[in-house]
């Protein structure tokens, strides 16, 4: 399988083999702004931003009274990864996650 990702400045379009990609397709989005690293004229790897914000698509409810500190719970983000979010997270919520480590770091308000 192939990927094509836009050069933001040429509009030039540019495909990247899956096994290039690997498993930073999970933090990738339509928009996102990534990086191509190359080795003779040849892409070698793709890097994502080490935060990026994403929304919550898909998460338990908050359940009243279950106040526990350091309750966690899984959440699906926009981009398709599965985290582990705090208890008090709610779908349609963003949150900035830390994509080397597949982290939750906060809540963002924008």
């Amino acid at each position: 399988n192939t990927f094509f990702f836009m050069n933001s400045e040429t509009f030039e379009e540019i495909p990247v083999s899956d096994k290039v990609v690997d498993d930073k397709v999970k933090w990738i989005t339509e928009g996102s702004e990534i990086s191509l690293v190359l080795f003779k004229d040849k892409i070698i790897e793709v890097v994502v931003p080490s935060t990026a914000v994403y929304e919550v698509v898909e998460t338990e409810p908050n359940m009243k009274g279950n106040t526990a500190q350091g309750y966690t719970k899984p959440a699906t983000l926009s981009s398709g990864a599965v985290i582990s979010v705090p208890g008090f997270v709610e779908q349609g919520a963003k949150i900035k996650v830390d994509t080397d480590k597949g982290e939750y770091i906060e809540r963002v308000n924008e």
